[in-house]
Order: C-alpha cells, then sequence, then structure tokens
C-alpha cells in the first residue's frame, strides 16, 4: 500500500514528464478487463449531468470548463465521454481532443479517452462557443464521463458546479500543466429533459438513433434568388468529416433526401440515388479499409425547377477501443444554424472532376444557407416517410 500512495504522489508531481504520461506506457494498454454490457451513456440517468456555462452575461466569447480528477485509491484504466453544448463544443483530456461538433445540442458526441488517460491523475476540459448571441437562446454546454478502475469498478463525473469555468480562456488551458488561477464555479442552468433542451440523442454501437430529421435543416447553396425560385440544374455539396484522435469509424448510418433527386457518395464511393423529397432513403455504411483518416460526404442534388433542397442526417460509430471496448460515435448532420455552416456547394452546374474524393480542395467552394428547420419548412413539411435500410454492409 505504501509503495502504490508513493507512486501516485510521483505520478501527480511528475504528471508532465514521460513517468505517468498518458502517452508512455499507459497502464491502460496493459490492463485487460471483463468488456462491460454496452450501455449507452445518458445524461439524465442518475447521477443526472446539469447543463453549465459561466456566471457572466456575456455570451459572445466562448467559455473553457476544467475538472481535475485525483487519485482516490484506485488506479483508471478507461474514460467513455458524452458531451454536447449549445452550440459548439470541443472535449479534451490532458490536453488531448477527443471530439469536436457543431451539430446542435440535440446530438451529443460519444469518446472513448484510454489512449489518453493518466492512471492517477487527469483534467477534462470542455470548450463551448455559443453563435446565437442575438437570439433569445440560451448558451450551456454538458457532459458525462463514465470512469473505468483497474478492478472494473467504475465511477461517473457529470457536469456540475464542481467544474470551473472562464470566458474566453486561453490556448493552453486544457492541458495538465494550466493552474486555472481567477477561475470560478462553473453556473448550473437545469437537466434534460427540462426545456430549452428537451431532448438530446447520443450515439451507440447496438441502435443508430438517427430516425428522424427533427431539429435539422434543409440547405442549398449560397445564391438563391430573392424569389425562391431556383434555376434548374445539378449542384454538388461536400461536408468532410475528420474523426479525433483514438476514434477509428466503424459503421455509418445515413438519411437522405433532397428536390428532387440526389446522388450520395462516401469516401468516392458511389452509395445511391433517389428521386422525389417525399419519402427519405437509409444507407448502412461499413467501414472496411482502414485507417479512415476523413469521412467526405458527397451529394449531386438535381433541381426541376422552382424550390431546391438538401437534407441529411448520419451517425458515426466508431470502433470498440481500449480496455473496457468502449464505443464511441458521431452525428453529422445538414445543420439547420447558418451562423455554424460546414457544408460547401458549388453555386452553378459546373461541376469540377473528382469532387468525391477524399483530398479534393473545396476551398473556393462557398458555404451553404439555411432554407429551413424540419419539420416547420416549407414547402417540404413534416410529410416525410424515412424508409427501412435497402443497403447493408456497403463496404468503403
Amino acid at each position: 500500500m505504501a509503495r502504490l500512495v508513493v507512486y501516485s504522489i510521483l505520478c501527480f508531481l511528475l504528471a508532465p514528464l514521460s513517468l505517468c504520461s498518458p502517452t508512455s506506457g499507459n497502464h491502460a494498454s496493459h490492463i485487460h478487463l471483463t468488456p462491460r454490457a454496452q450501455t449507452p451513456l445518458d445524461f439524465s440517468s442518475s447521477p443526472a449531468s446539469q447543463w453549465i456555462w459561466a456566471d457572466t452575461t456575456n455570451t459572445v466569447d466562448p467559455v473553457g470548463f476544467r475538472y481535475q480528477w485525483l487519485f482516490s485509491g484506485k488506479f483508471l484504466a478507461d474514460a467513455e465521454i458524452i458531451t454536447t453544448a449549445f452550440d459548439t463544443t470541443e472535449f479534451y483530456v490532458n490536453g488531448a481532443l477527443m471530439t469536436a461538433d457543431n451539430v446542435r445540442p440535440r446530438y451529443a458526441s460519444r469518446a472513448c479517452a484510454s489512449f489518453a488517460i493518466n492512471p492517477v491523475s487527469n483534467v477534462f476540459a470542455i470548450l463551448a462557443g455559443f453563435n446565437n448571441a442575438t437570439s433569445a437562446k440560451t448558451p450551456a454546454a454538458i457532459a458525462k464521463i463514465l470512469l473505468t478502475f483497474t478492478d472494473g469498478s467504475q465511477q461517473t463525473i457529470v457536469t456540475d458546479s464542481s467544474w470551473l469555468a472562464m470566458p474566453n480562456p486561453p490556448a493552453t488551458f486544457a492541458q495538465t500543466t494550466f493552474v486555472p488561477s481567477g477561475w470560478t464555479a462553473a453556473k448550473t442552468l437545469g437537466v434534460v429533459p427540462n426545456p430549452p433542451w428537451d431532448e438530446v440523442n447520443s450515439p451507440n454501437d447496438t441502435d443508430s438513433r438517427i430516425s428522424t430529421f427533427d431539429r435539422g435543416g434543409w440547405i442549398w447553396t449560397d445564391a438563391i434568388p430573392a424569389s425562391g425560385d431556383i434555376p434548374a440544374g445539378q449542384r454538388a455539396f461536400r461536408r468532410t468529416f475528420a474523426p479525433a484522435l483514438g476514434q477509428i469509424p466503424d459503421t455509418a448510418r445515413i438519411i437522405i433526401v433532397a428536390d428532387h433527386s440526389y446522388q450520395l457518395w462516401v469516401n468516392g464511393v458511389f452509395i445511391g440515388s433517389k428521386q422525389g423529397f417525399r419519402t427519405a432513403d437509409t444507407w448502412d455504411i461499413v467501414f472496411t479499409t482502414q485507417p479512415v483518416p476523413e469521412i467526405v460526404f458527397a451529394v449531386l442534388v438535381d433541381n426541376n425547377a422552382g424550390t431546391a433542397g438538401l437534407m441529411m442526417g448520419s451517425e458515426i460509430n466508431f470502433k470498440p477501443v481500449g480496455p473496457t471496448n468502449c464505443v464511441a460515435g458521431s452525428f453529422v448532420n445538414t445543420e439547420a444554424d447558418a451562423d455554424t455552416p460546414t457544408w460547401k456547394s458549388t453555386k452553378d452546374t459546373t461541376i469540377p472532376a473528382n469532387w468525391q474524393q477524399i483530398g479534393f480542395d473545396d476551398s473556393n467552394w462557398a458555404f451553404v444557407v439555411k432554407e429551413g428547420d424540419y419539420p416547420e419548412a416549407q414547402p417540404w413539411g413534416a410529410d416525410i416517410t424515412i424508409a427501412a435500410p435497402t443497403t447493408t454492409a456497403i463496404s468503403i
């Protein structure tokens, strides 16, 4: 016991050095625990996570949050995280980026941190941004962390007033060596499913939650005439998703619909097509070629005349990693928010060669614009049927 205490003290004091750093000789890489039953984490089950923010009226600056876990008699082997924010979030473990998303707070990200954890001391950090400072919406961030120790026991960490907060934190705020001088206790704002955050979907490894376009949006190029009457022709759309370090894409489920027709590619592989916007397709993708440095969703939409639009939702599940077979995942949607665009498109009917491929340079493409939220956006409304998966195990 004395040796264990001495070791833990040394690790805490020398965390910046190689003795106990998560990237050199991490204990987790030598641990073989019995994989736990994969029950998806959620924010509302006991103990419930709180939505948090800095105790300030300034909603323009991003807010940093920190929580430091210290050795309490057991060595840490693994950590699984779910997190989201209103509107954007980056989650770090000991300075390593676990996930970065801006798919709106209705869809959480789930990450595995076995490669980044330290057995005896860890800093969990969030950088959250709010892009609707002129609206009546409320900025907030939320997370839940499931810790698994080398003896198989577990502990849950939730976001609450025990986290420290600071608006506009320095770039080094997520590092283990950073001293949060002047930081204050995070302000708690409520729990899921209290309004205005009445629902959050979390990805998991057994069942895709992407089964509705709820809180998604219709998008089009940034060249929409004032009349809304879009000329006939094809437009190309791209969205590149880069998995965070340690998150290995395994499968993806995609739901997609377009006015008037679409063709879909993933990483340059043709997936399928359909005409009409009353029935959406569901596609299941399997990534058999590893590694997958990025995922490129490419959609060619053909508009007859008049209204035109694209709406897509996808859930990406990552391979189980770490000693507990931790599972993780992220969502990529056509965002119903013009303030945080991630999709790009061509402005006219000139479609360049190889635009569907990984590595294509779309830096001169314009970001898309929001046409409307589902299900309110007209003329499409809520009358869209989502079909069962028509294709499974497409190898990318």
